[in-house]
């Protein structure tokens, strides 16, 4: 049996995060792994270094090896993951997942280093494009869709505890006016689903989780199992 990388993506606030929670409590009988990756973001409350993510200034993240990182904006920030602990990661046979933003799932895809490997992209959106186009019945949709990503930012802060400045409502601003663009990002996507549940929704602490949530869970828990076949 091969590695399989799953690619998940999807704008900030989706419920990425609770999404792979749930998979490890739910499925030990699933494992997979993650690499650590690098970020100019702040750290928030309970995140540790080398653990949830590596954190480094823009000048450090810009200045990295492009031969070894593939490094790309995000937003106002910068992100990079080290290809060489990725390829570390495929080298065993099982389940590999990597978050990744929607707009820079194509260019990583086409990656030499990525040649070869067997993966599965996903998209979660919090809202369909009709349910989007709806909502912006009198503005602008990408208006629209951010209004409402502004609120579940706001929630997560707050349930976190992050302290509120003119910093951190900026990087939920920003976060927010990202979600339409990345709601219809192009991208090679075996699997687009429509999760309602966000990160701040109660349905995720359950085993399993209702809702969209469960339906979200069990939709990427099949691509896996069946990807997993695929590879043996």
């Amino acid at each position: 049996m091969s590695a399989v990388l799953i690619i998940l993506s999807g704008p900030s606030c989706v419920g990425k995060g609770p999404l792979l929670a749930a998979w490890r409590r739910g499925h030990p009988d699933l494992p997979f792994r993650q690499p650590v990756l690098y970020t100019t973001r702040a750290p928030r409350p309970g995140e540790r270094e080398g653990v949830d993510w590596y954190f480094r200034s823009a000048a450090e993240l810009t200045s990295l090896d492009r031969t070894r990182f593939f490094v790309h904006p995000m937003r106002q920030q910068w992100r990079a993951v080290d290809l060489r602990d990725l390829q570390r990661l495929l080298a065993a046979p099982g389940l590999v997942v990597l978050e990744l933003s929607p707009l820079q799932v194509a260019a990583f895809c086409a990656l030499p280093a990525l040649a070869g490997v067997r993966r599965r992209c996903v998209l979660l959106q919090p809202l369909s494009p009709a349910e989007a186009l709806a909502l912006a019945a009198d503005r602008p949709v990408a208006a629209a869709v951010a209004d409402l990503m502004l609120g579940k930012q706001v929630q997560r802060a707050l349930r976190l505890g992050q302290r509120f400045d003119l910093a951190l409502w900026d990087d939920l601003r920003t976060r927010a006016l990202a979600a339409w663009d990345e709601l219809t990002a192009a991208g090679p996507w075996d699997l687009t689903l429509v999760n309602h549940d966000a990160e701040g929704s109660e349905h995720w602490l359950h085993d399993p989780p209702p809702g969209d949530a469960g339906a979200t869970l069990a939709a990427v828990l099949a691509l896996a199992r069946a990807a997993l076949a695929s590879a043996a």
